[in-house]
């Protein structure tokens, strides 16, 4: 049965084809920006705009954590048309939801929910938890996009979870866009935390760079 992520936005569909470089770089007028793929993981190692260096150093790139629900089972009022109202209130240190959902004027149903065994993911150290990830260029008229997909290893604890990262960059205009898409196909319950779509760090002078 399929199941769904608790707390994520999810955008378009997965794209998987093969790897054919270790590396990409991305340029979009001054900014140029390096992408690599070794070893099954996924870092930024060079980012400059205008030639002067802007990375502090090699990035985690992307980074989240995952939590399994306890029970393995649905939280009440997460589907449209369910005409619930939801509160949400975390348990400080526990882990816990308490899910209060009202379905009309004087009832109401609470369902707590543990969110349990927590996996910290980061890009640039995925290989622990995913397969080698797979990448392609798709190209559109005035723009170019670096699509990046990683499938949970089947034996981890990540199994059925898919990630794609987008990054699109548009003819004329000195910009990278970053997207990501995250679904979950497996057999357990998922939260999702702790998201950090463009996890890098710049050099603490940067600003003050003359560009």
């Amino acid at each position: 049965m399929r199941r769904s992520l608790a707390c994520v936005v999810l955008w378009a569909a997965l794209v998987i084809a093969p790897a054919v470089r270790a590396g990409e770089t991305l340029t979009a007028g001054i900014l140029s920006r390096t992408l690599d793929f070794s070893g099954g993981n996924l870092s930024t190692t060079q980012l400059s705009i205008d030639g002067v260096p802007a990375l502090a150093e090699p990035s985690a790139e992307l980074a989240f954590t995952v939590y399994e629900a306890s029970p393995n089972e649905r939280p009440v009022g997460l589907l449209p048309g369910e005409g619930a109202e939801v509160d949400l209130d975390s348990g400080s240190g526990t882990n816990v939801d308490t899910l209060t959902v009202r379905r009309g004027i004087g009832i109401a149903d609470t369902t707590n929910v543990a969110w349990v065994r927590p996996v910290r993911v980061q890009a640039s150290a995925w290989s622990e938890f995913f397969q080698p990830p797979v990448h392609r260029v798709r190209r559109e008229r005035g723009s170019r996009t670096l699509v990046v997909a990683a499938q949970g290893r089947t034996e981890g604890p990540l199994a059925g979870l898919a990630v794609t990262l987008h990054y699109t960059t548009y003819r004329g205009h000195p910009a990278l866009r970053k997207w990501v898409e995250i679904t979950n196909a497996g057999p357990k319950w998922r939260k999702l935390e702790e998201l950090r779509i463009d996890d890098i760090g710049l050099r603490p002078d940067f600003l003050h760079a003359e560009l």
